[in-house]
């Protein structure tokens, strides 16, 4: 009796399905385009900082901030405007000592890491920012990225490009 009402139930799906209606959709074409724009870059960023260790935090943080602060009179030196940095990250972190497996860990001492991102502009003298940086004390010198400054406008310029390349290939 269930296979006779499932064959019944089936069938009546079935059946209910058999008109189907046609929906025409428009016909349509798909098409991307490309377009690339090369400048050569007349600013770079480059994060730079300092690094301390000391036996106890205070004196670490101490140590580093009066570092940091020879380096972004450095900073000051060379003209690059407070707009152009911001610090990066700042870290206070204890080291241990390797120990024994048969003890708890001991802090050898502390660590503190202090970075600024830095736009620099004059993108000639670069060498010599880098160079000022480590004669002021920066001992840790991170990902130096070239860039410009109106990286939007090439942006929308190779925007153009591309949809101009889009309608030839959909004018084809």
């Amino acid at each position: 009796m269930r296979l006779l009402a499932s064959c019944l139930l089936l069938f009546a799906a079935i059946s209910c399905n058999a008109e189907e209606t046609t929906v025409s959709s428009p016909a349509t074409v798909s098409v991307s385009g490309e377009g690339a724009v090369t400048a050569a870059p007349d600013m770079a960023t480059v994060t730079v900082g300092v690094v301390t260790q000391a036996n106890d935090a205070a004196s670490a943080v101490a140590a580093n901030n009066g570092a940091m602060t020879a380096l972004i009179k450095v900073l000051d030196g060379l003209g690059i405007a407070e707009r152009d940095r911001r610090t990066s990250s700042f870290n206070v972190s204890p080291r241990y000592d390797r120990h024994d497996g048969r003890s708890a860990p001991k802090i050898a001492f502390y660590e503190v890491s202090n970075q600024v991102a830095i736009r620099y502009r004059k993108i000639d003298a670069l060498g010599e920012l880098l160079d000022a940086v480590v004669k002021s004390g920066g001992n840790r010198i991170n990902g130096l990225v070239f860039g410009n400054t109106d990286a939007d406008k090439l942006r929308d310029e190779a925007r153009k490009l591309a949809v101009a390349d889009a309608r030839h290939r959909a004018s084809l």
